[in-house]
């Protein structure tokens, strides 16, 4: 018989069974966190005609605007060792058969004490919801994969896929996520949800609903410059010196990712102007709004980003960027001249 056992921030299990479960039973837990335009999410019992296919309760969780392809975190593995295969199942309920709106388990990497960061894709399957009703989706993910890390820990996620013509907002209905995984890992699940609570923090978590004492504060105002800015090549490709630590900058949105959240920011157009906003949780600011915007700096193989930014502020919009004139000769390797541009607007002429 599988034991529950109550924390203060998750419903944790570590004991020496493979496979433990949780199904929204305890009637407050939703979800561990969110990518994308993920909205609503509510720990409910029958609704709208659909019953939770176990027991009296599941998850509903929306999609508004539509934008993209949100994700719920709805598990989370940490304490995982090199060589072992984690196989994640949860059911989704689709009644549209081949096509939108439906469901797909997927997965990414953090690490082991901050299920907000992000260390790259797990991948998951390839199998979406059958449209038949409750459905159960599943993914065997591995540690042996090339972009996992020694220390790192594995989100699962319930990935929605609506449709561009909605509606808006689009709704979902998960239940009963189970977890095979070596006895020695913890497996938490989403229960009586503590964190940081203050919207200004770098580390905030808006389905917290118990402050634990955790904000982390920006250490102040910077410009991108001040950011990216750096005359030594370091030990891959002129890594920032800030990367790790939650800053406060601002600049205009001179590009959008058309299916996730992401975007470029640059506050002129010298050099070390521009910086890439990686995976921001709400919805993102409209091209040509200038934005205030507090995140952690994070090197990605070398590319400056920000990430987990909570919020941001809108200073104006229709703003413009003139584009820099470069050759391809400034982006060849490792290069301070192609880390001058870096995540810039720039313009190529007479390419042939």
């Amino acid at each position: 018989m599988k034991k529950l056992v109550f924390f203060s921030l998750f419903v944790t299990l570590t004991f020496a069974q493979e496979t433990t479960s949780y199904s929204w039973e305890d009637g407050t837990g939703t979800i561990l966190g969110s990518y994308g335009n993920l909205a609503s999410p509510a720990n409910v019992g029958t609704t709208s005609g659909i019953s939770p296919h176990d027991g009296s309760r599941m998850l509903t969780v929306s999609e508004s605007p539509i934008d993209g392809t949100p994700q719920a975190f709805i598990a989370w593995v940490t304490d995982l060792s090199a060589g072992q295969d984690i196989t994640a199942c949860f059911y989704g309920y689709d009644n549209t058969p081949s096509s939108a709106p439906s469901l797909r388990v997927w997965g990414s990497w953090s690490t082991n004490d901050d299920i907000t960061s992000y260390g790259g894709s797990a991948d998951g399957n390839s199998d979406y919801t059958a449209g038949t009703g409750w459905d159960q989706v599943c993914h065997t993910f591995s540690t042996n994969q090339e972009n996992w890390d020694s220390g790192e820990a594995l989100v699962i996620q319930a990935r929605l896929y609506s449709s561009s013509s909605g509606p808006d907002p689009t709704v979902y209905y998960i239940d009963l996520v189970e977890v095979t995984a070596p006895g020695s890992v913890t497996v938490n699940y989403p229960g009586t949800s503590a964190g940081c609570t203050n919207a200004s923090a770098c580390n905030y978590n808006p389905f917290a609903t118990e402050d634990d004492g955790s904000c982390v504060y920006p250490e102040g105002s910077i410009s991108i410059y001040d950011i990216q800015y750096t005359s030594d090549q370091g030990t891959y490709c002129y890594e920032s010196p800030h990367d790790q630590e939650c800053w406060t900058t601002s600049g205009t949105v001179t590009a959008k990712n058309p299916l996730y959240p992401n975007f470029y920011i640059q506050d002129g157009s010298s050099d070390y102007s521009g910086i890439y906003v990686h995976g921001y949780s709400a919805t993102p600011p409209s091209l040509g709004e200038n934005i205030t915007i507090t995140a952690t700096v994070n090197e990605y193989y070398s590319l400056t980003q920000l990430i987990d930014a909570a919020s941001y502020s809108v200073n104006s919009s229709g703003n413009s960027t003139d584009p820099l004139n470069i050759t391809t000769g400034d982006l060849t390797g490792c290069m301070e001249s192609g880390e001058e541009v870096e995540s810039m607007l720039v313009r190529i002429n007479n390419v042939i």
